[in-house]
């Protein structure tokens, strides 16, 4: 049985843990895209930069609970960000504050045209 596009990314990552996206994607044949989506559904982030190995795993993500991500407004680069954790709105991966921080209804086409 052929192995999977997510392990074939895997390996590639784990034989050579200071590849870039780039560089996996052409030892895959694949493109780059389509390489750093499969580490980011793994959780895994080439965004080192220190001479430490480039894939480090982030923070599971609870079955349960609000995924909006709490920081102290520096986004990924913050070591100590957590997610929301409050009840889901139903149909949605947020709690109802953050849905409706996310999610907005479009604004009505104005009639002056």
């Amino acid at each position: 049985m052929p192995k999977s596009v997510r392990e074939r990314v895997l390996e590639a990552q784990a034989a050579n843990p200071w590849a870039s996206g780039g560089q996996l994607a052409r030892l895959l044949g694949m493109t780059r895209n389509q390489v750093l989506g499969q580490l980011h559904r793994a959780g895994i982030s080439l965004a080192r930069g220190d001479g430490q190995p480039l894939a480090k795993p982030h923070a599971r993500v609870d079955a349960t609970g609000c995924r909006f991500m709490i920081d102290n407004g520096d986004g990924c680069r913050d070591p100590n960000w957590r997610w929301c954790g409050k009840k889901e709105q139903p149909g949605s991966a947020y709690c109802p504050a953050h849905h409706a921080r996310c999610y907005r209804r479009p604004e009505p086409e104005s009639a002056a045209a």
